[in-house]
């Protein structure tokens, strides 16, 4: 009889043991998950090399001495996208790789600056002449 509940003790100690181990386990595997989100958030504000853009569109000049390139930064998901236009002007030598940099900027805003605005102008007024 002795032996049979130092056995149950025993196999309950182990059981005990077993289901600390899976807790401790779970608790890093979650403290590690929470440790790269925390540095995939703060990973892309530290200085250092930009992200290279997600569409660059490159024209050269009518003399070819200089380019003129739109890049375009677009992102972040549903929860909170971003997305950003930059012109730069370079001479015709500097290759495209190298194009992003802050110091040829000329212009920088919001994605869809340099649409034309002018044909949902139309379809305004094209809309108020035609329900008066």
């Amino acid at each position: 009889m002795r032996d049979r509940v130092s056995a149950g003790g025993l196999q309950a100690r182990s059981e005990a043991h077993m289901y600390r181990l899976v807790v401790r386990i779970a608790t890093i595997a979650l403290a590690l998950v929470g440790l790269g989100t925390v540095v995939g958030w703060v990973w892309p504000s530290m200085p250092g090399a930009p992200s290279p853009p997600n569409n660059l569109t490159v024209v050269a000049s009518p003399d070819g001495s200089f380019k003129a390139a739109l890049a375009s930064w677009g992102g972040g998901g549903a929860i909170a996208p971003f997305c950003y236009d930059r012109v730069f002007v370079v001479p015709a030598t500097v290759p495209n790789d190298r194009l992003a940099d802050d110091k040829n900027l000329v212009f920088a805003g919001a994605c869809a600056t340099f649409e034309d605005h002018l044909a949902d102008a139309r379809l305004l007024s094209v809309g108020r002449s035609s329900s008066g």
